[in-house]
């Protein structure tokens, strides 16, 4: 009969879990649908957008094949001849068709119902500023470690062997995603090998070397570029960050930033502490602390030694991830059913909040890329240089903008493409204005588009040839 009672209890636990899923995932990718402009036209995103198309294949940045899984849907829609606004919605419900299928292969696959909650909270309680800013890698990453907590291995289960094999496809997965899927996925393993019993530690002993070895045979055979060389360089010093953290400027500007737009992550933390407390498990206290005072300097020193400020939560959500796991496991004990409906709904009611409160900010940004468009058709050039000093201070990156403006104005069509361009003066970019025909791209190489094998494709872009127009300033209704 008490099997029977719980066999019930379970198969309602997996109900609540996969409706309250089902629910979020709704809603998650119904507003990825309808403010794709404010999640695909921010920082790297329209660079992705425009490399797409002009090459016609999937472009693997810093050799992470991983991102495959998500870019296979909008290169599905060009392949079937979509236009630029079909694509583009596309790359922006991409994502979350990807982590809705992550939690499907937690439920059915792993049978892992604390991995699949841990997903949904995390990316109820980090959403915000992130969710406008996707294709970073370091999201995926860390989303996808998300549904390894909570995973059988005991030696004599059913799954066992599969759960096994499953993780380690999922490693090789989320190591290529990003280096930080490293650090993601250790301090997951770390957690599960101290919940578990004595049988089954020896096997996430094993998956540790397991994800290091992967991690070694990616370094050697995709050695870091200068970009993650740039982000890792300073790791050596960290001994000396976690004696002197006051040093590492990084740290109370992450902890204000979440004070100021993601309050809940501090709430999760001091929830978790006294749930643990309260549980007098002592050492659960100590590796949560533990792991917090880690991680933050080594986010610190990744994300740069000397910010001055951070846009989004960044690196710093991986410290959401342990924060979390006294609250799943709480919710699992008890009147699990009271604990689970309330913590899903709280969770999701919570993240439309963050959403709609950010989706301001966002829509400012997208709403000046207008009003610059509009103005730039008013003129005959269609491409314009004008200087940083002329952009407000909420635009932030400025690199992006040549591929803000360009995909905005065509997304109804290629006539009414527009570009502009900004520099530290209106001459940066002279040496490249020879043809009147080239197209000014990232600053960091602004010619990369002005090749035969890498025009930009008219069928999306088409700017008439009459070289670029320097606006000295912004004028009035900007």
């Amino acid at each position: 009969m008490e099997a029977q009672v719980q066999l019930q209890s379970a198969s309602k636990t997996r109900l609540y879990i996969v409706a309250g899923g089902l629910l979020f995932f709704i809603i998650y990718l119904l507003l990825s649908w309808i403010w794709y402009k404010e999640r695909m036209l921010q920082d790297d995103a329209p660079y992705y957008i425009v490399n797409l198309v002009q090459r016609q294949k999937i472009s693997f940045e810093h050799a992470r094949y991983s991102t495959f899984f998500i870019q296979w849907i909008p290169f599905c829609f060009l392949k079937a001849g979509a236009g630029l606004e079909s694509i583009t919605r596309s790359y922006s419900l991409a994502f979350g068709i990807y982590y809705l299928s992550l939690f499907l292969i937690a439920v059915y696959v792993l049978n892992n119902l604390k991995g699949a909650l841990l997903l949904i909270l995390f990316l109820c309680i980090s959403a915000g500023r992130d969710f406008f800013l996707p294709v970073g890698e370091y999201q995926p990453a860390m989303i996808t470690t998300t549904i390894l907590f909570g995973v059988n291995l005991k030696a004599g289960s059913q799954k066992w062997i599969n759960n096994f094999i499953v993780i380690i496809f999922l490693l090789v997965l989320i190591t290529n995603f990003h280096l930080i899927g490293v650090m993601a996925a250790t301090l997951i393993i770390t957690w599960n090998f101290f919940r578990d019993d004595k049988s089954s530690r020896k096997y996430w002993l094993y998956l540790f070397f397991i994800l290091l070895a992967i991690a070694l045979v990616r370094s050697l055979l995709t050695p870091r570029d200068d970009y993650e060389s740039d982000k890792l360089g300073a790791i050596y010093k960290l001994p000396f960050y976690l004696t002197h953290p006051r040093k590492l400027s990084s740290l109370l500007i992450v902890i204000k930033f979440f004070t100021n737009h993601f309050p809940q992550v501090l709430i999760a933390f001091g929830i978790s502490i006294l749930l643990l407390l309260w549980q007098k498990r002592i050492f659960g206290v100590l590796l949560l602390l533990g792991l917090e005072c880690v991680l933050l300097p080594i986010l610190g020193i990744v994300h740069g030694i000397n910010i001055e400020f951070v846009l989004s939560g960044s690196y710093f959500l991986l410290m959401i991830i342990p924060m979390l796991i006294p609250i799943i496991n709480f919710m699992f004990s008890g009147k699990r059913l009271i604990f689970l409906s309330t913590g899903i709904v709280v969770s999701i009611t919570l993240c439309v909040f963050n959403l709609a409160r950010e989706h301001k900010h966002f829509k400012k940004k997208t709403d000046y890329f207008s009003a610059l468009i509009e103005k730039g058709r008013a003129l005959p050039e269609h491409r314009y240089i004008i200087d940083n000093d002329s952009l407000p201070a909420f635009i932030g990156n400025h690199w992006p903008l040549p591929f803000q403006t360009l995909i905005l104005s065509s997304l109804h069509g290629p006539e009414s493409s527009v570009t502009y361009i900004s520099g530290e003066t209106t001459d940066s970019y002279d040496s490249f204005l020879n043809n009147p025909g080239n197209f000014l791209g990232p600053a960091w190489w602004p010619g990369m588009f002005n090749y035969p094998e890498t025009k930009l494709p008219e069928r999306f872009f088409n700017l008439p040839n009459k070289g670029y127009r320097k606006l000295s300033t912004i004028q009035s209704g900007f």
